[in-house]
């Protein structure tokens, strides 16, 4: 503390006396001269405009020369498979399918194994029950049935949606949060667990 305020006095000790004398000069005929500067002293006086030179035109010619002519070079393509340059790489499995995407409704894409997923335990008990062909016809009755149900549930989705207000909607959405979080709390805080129930 005590060596700041040492400081701060011989800053102060330094710089009063530039303040108060500056670089003023100490003789008196040069101090009243040049005291005052006044705009008028860097104007010039109005007189005869002055031409300037025109610009000096260039008579040399740049030298030039000739090229000699590039040869070009001939391809010749053949039409074909192409080349392979190096080896496919072996896959380290066989390759197995996750999921795929079978269509949209509404926009809204459709995944097999979410379409799939209702019908498997029916599929799956009728299949050991019946022949191929009696199965493959119960399938496709059971896949029809599915896809318009989804189709129908689907567009009485979107049109509800677009008949309801602003506040309605953020109502619905809240309604939405708050019951997948109690679910989610009933799962232990799992949302995975909470997605299979």
């Amino acid at each position: 503390m005590r060596r700041q305020n040492i400081l701060r006095e011989s800053a102060i000790a330094l710089v009063l006396p530039l303040a108060c004398f500056g670089c003023r000069s100490t003789d008196p005929g040069v101090r009243q001269a040049h005291q005052k500067v006044e705009p008028s002293q860097f104007v010039i006086a109005a007189g005869d405009p002055v031409r300037a030179a025109p610009p000096a035109v260039a008579t040399q010619t740049p030298p030039t020369g000739q090229v000699a002519p590039v040869p070009r070079p001939t391809f010749v393509v053949e039409p074909g498979a192409p080349m392979s340059v190096a080896e496919a790489a072996a896959p380290v499995e066989t390759p197995v399918l996750l999921d795929a995407k079978v269509g949209d409704i509404n926009g809204r894409p459709v995944f097999a194994s979410e379409f799939l997923e209702p019908l498997e335990g029916n599929l799956r008990a009728k299949a050991l029950e019946t022949d191929r062909d009696q199965w493959i016809r119960f399938a496709a009755e059971q896949i029809q049935v599915q896809l318009r149900s989804m189709i129908t549930d689907e567009l009485l989705r979107a049109e509800a949606l677009s008949r309801l207000t602003v506040e309605q909607k953020a109502g619905l959405r809240r309604f939405l949060q708050d019951v997948r979080s109690r679910l989610i709390s009933q799962s232990g805080g799992s949302s995975q667990r909470a997605a299979n129930r």
